[in-house]
């Protein structure tokens, strides 16, 4: 609301500074020399070099700047609308990446077997870790990919657009099993050697 603010008092600023950049020489030459139908052709000589030679300088810089201005908004607005359709695309592939996911969290067994194949990663070094998760995910490729795209999509939503990020969390939350995504999370660290790093998803 604020910004929609400063966009209109600036637009009225300049809108009411040109007017009177425009007006004002006309005045004063009015005031100084008046207006009329002249019989001299030299009367009419200087009022056409007063509007060439004074207004005519005027009215090109104030175009330019109203181009710049112009210009200006429709970079921003092109921006947005980037920013837009990109989310939009995230906001898609994150909704199919969680719809395979909570098919697969399902299978309960699949589920215990995330979180026991996780719990294996505490007590070994990185290597071995890396290691073994290559492995694990080498046999169930589906569910760890998925589960990276998803956070892939996230982690460029979450710069993009906050609010939009945070409304699919919790979307993501709602419909896919919690220890299976914090399972799959330290899995997919494993794979990286990134084990204290956290998800943006923060399971």
């Amino acid at each position: 609301m604020k910004a929609k603010n400063y966009k209109l008092i600036l637009w009225i600023s300049f809108t009411v500074v040109s007017l009177l950049s425009l007006v004002s020489p006309v005045y004063f030459y009015y005031q100084r020399f008046g207006f009329g139908l002249w019989k001299e052709h030299q009367d009419w000589a200087h009022l056409g070099s007063f509007f060439g030679g004074v207004l005519g300088p005027l009215v090109t810089l104030i175009s330019v700047l109203y181009l710049g201005f112009q210009f200006r908004e429709q970079v921003k607005q092109n921006k947005r609308d980037f920013v837009n359709r990109r989310c939009e695309l995230l906001l898609n592939e994150a909704k199919e990446s969680a719809l395979v996911l909570s098919e697969c969290f399902k299978d309960r067994g699949f589920v215990e077997e995330l979180k026991k194949e996780a719990k294996s990663y505490n007590n070994i070094s990185d290597d071995k870790s890396k290691e073994k998760a290559k492995l694990y995910t080498k046999e169930n490729h589906k569910a760890y990919y998925e589960f990276v795209a998803l956070e892939i999509a996230m982690m460029e939503l979450l710069e993009l657009d906050y609010r939009s990020y945070e409304t699919m969390k919790f979307r993501i939350m709602a419909r896919c099993d919690f220890h299976g995504m914090g399972a799959l999370n330290r899995i997919a660290g494993a794979t990286i050697k990134q084990n204290d790093k956290k998800s943006c998803l923060s399971f």
